[in-house]
């Protein structure tokens, strides 16, 4: 699994696995500041993650480059609430969600 750096402005020491999914924040861009769900990659695009800012699968997502994402180790509510409602989806699909 290739493994992607976090870029000098990201938080020192971080980084972010190619295919390891889960709770990212946004560091730089449009959607700077926002806590989302990294789900998949996008390799049309120029190689960008995909990340929902809701709840995963059922709400909008970014295609955002992988030097803007940082592992986020807090609870993101729409991600949290996707998984109490849909629990066999989330097993399905390897949605996991705060890292404890």
């Amino acid at each position: 699994m290739k493994c992607l750096k976090a870029s000098p402005k990201n938080v020192v020491g971080q980084m972010i696995d190619l295919g390891d999914f889960g709770l990212v924040r946004v560091a730089e861009g449009e959607h700077k500041g926002k806590v989302g769900y990294y789900d998949d990659d996008d390799w049309d695009l120029d190689g960008k993650a995909i990340v929902y800012f809701g709840e995963p699968l059922k709400s909008e997502y970014a295609l955002v480059p992988y030097r803007f994402l940082e592992r986020h180790e807090g609870a993101a509510l729409p991600l949290e609430r996707f998984i109490r409602d849909n629990p066999q989806t989330a097993k399905r699909f390897g949605i996991v969600g705060s890292r404890k």
